[in-house]
């Protein structure tokens, strides 16, 4: 059997995020396939008072075209994977060891696992742990955005976790979550999400693995970015965060985006929309306020709704509400609703939007209001 060896380094990559802790490690398979890569979790070595070698064993497992991605989760807690090492790629099959740095470590103990994706899926070692000693981490600059008064060049890519959305397969959810990277100096970037069960956002499942090319381009780009999760309970509350990653001067540098959570629906429809709506309406109710009500007869896997304005019947709308307004799910008798917004002095036209948990949505309206200057001069009166 062919063996070989990948070595690489992270620079000031930890990453672990304050607050993140009591994630469940996991060691299944993303899918039940033979062909997934074979890892193995081996010891730490080169352990100082800030870095540390992290090593493992990988069988990326195809014969055809054998391509795919290696690298490590660790943390400060047992299960708790909050940073992630370099993303090595591998080219070859056979049984090869890997040995990655990280570095910026503090001094207590320290948790990881190795993993590794092909394209048939993704593979989770188990679980090792080793000591840092006591030792201030070196400080090497350039790389870190959040060191003061240093200008990396470039910067490292920034990850921005946007939403994520379902759709039902023969009983099971499949979710696509979405983001935007922005890169800088045109370096080729790997993203992914991690993503978990529970109340915090550790990285103990991986979405498929993907590269923005390189290019010529030195200004910042942003790409949107969206990828499966595969598998998923019904009912279930996952947190999500993307991450992208780029290489400098021969050093990795990770961005994290915001941790976001999602519940999955119960996976008994996926049909579209069905909302049947009895009423929407827009009023001015004074003071420069518009009320606006609407009423269901009958709701089937309805997420809930979003309210959008415009000054023209045929304008661009744009969304006022901050967040979804929830709805029961499935109201078989209907519901009510009611939102408040100030718009100013003007017409204005309102549009209702349904949502359901797979994603369709449906619009309403537009309804019209007009708010006049006596309006406005209630609510100023009223202020005084």
């Amino acid at each position: 059997m062919k063996k070989g060896r990948l070595t690489a380094i992270l620079w000031r990559n930890a990453l672990v995020i304050a607050g993140l802790l009591s994630c469940v490690a996991t060691t299944k398979n993303v899918y039940a396939t033979d062909n997934v890569p074979k890892v193995e979790t081996s010891g730490a070595t080169n352990i100082v008072a800030s870095s540390a070698t992290l090593n493992g064993n990988v069988d990326i497992n195809i014969q055809d075209k054998p391509e795919g991605y290696v690298m490590f989760f660790y943390g400060n807690n047992s299960g708790d994977y909050t940073g992630v090492s370099e993303i090595v790629s591998i080219n070859s099959n056979g049984t090869q060891s890997v040995a990655i740095g990280v570095e910026e470590l503090t001094s207590d103990k320290k948790y990881f696992k190795i993993v590794s994706q092909n394209r048939f899926g993704t593979s989770y070692g188990g679980e090792k742990s080793f000591d840092v000693p006591e030792g201030s981490p070196e400080q090497h600059g350039v790389i870190n955005a959040s060191v003061p008064n240093v200008a990396p060049t470039p910067t490292p890519p920034k990850a921005t976790t946007g939403t994520a959305t379902f759709e039902c397969d023969d009983g099971v959810i499949n979710a696509t979550l979405c983001g935007t990277v922005t890169v800088y100096g045109g370096l080729p970037t790997m993203v992914f999400f991690g993503y978990n069960v529970g109340t915090t956002c550790c990285t103990t499942d991986i979405t498929e693995i993907d590269v923005i090319p390189g290019t010529s381009t030195l200004s910042p780009v942003d790409y949107s970015v969206c990828l499966p999760a595969y598998d998923l309970g019904t009912g279930t509350t996952y947190h999500y965060a993307l991450w992208a990653q780029n290489t400098y001067n021969k050093r990795a540098r990770n961005s994290i985006g915001e941790c976001k959570e999602f519940t999955t629906p119960d996976c008994g429809g996926g049909t579209g929309t069905a909302v049947e709506l009895a009423s929407f309406t827009a009023v001015s109710a004074g003071g420069g306020k518009v009320s606006l009500h609407w009423e269901t007869a009958t709701e089937v896997d309805n997420a809930g709704f979003n309210i959008y304005r415009s000054k023209f019947p045929d304008g661009t709308y744009k969304k006022i509400n901050n967040g979804l307004i929830p709805a029961p799910g499935n109201a078989t008798t209907g519901a009510t609703y009611s939102f408040e917004d100030t718009p100013g002095r003007g017409t204005f036209y309102y549009k209702l939007e349904d949502v359901d948990f797979y994603a369709e949505s449906t619009m309403h309206g537009p309804e019209k209001v007009r708010i006049r200057a006596k309006d406005l001069a209630a609510r100023k009166a009223k202020g005084r």
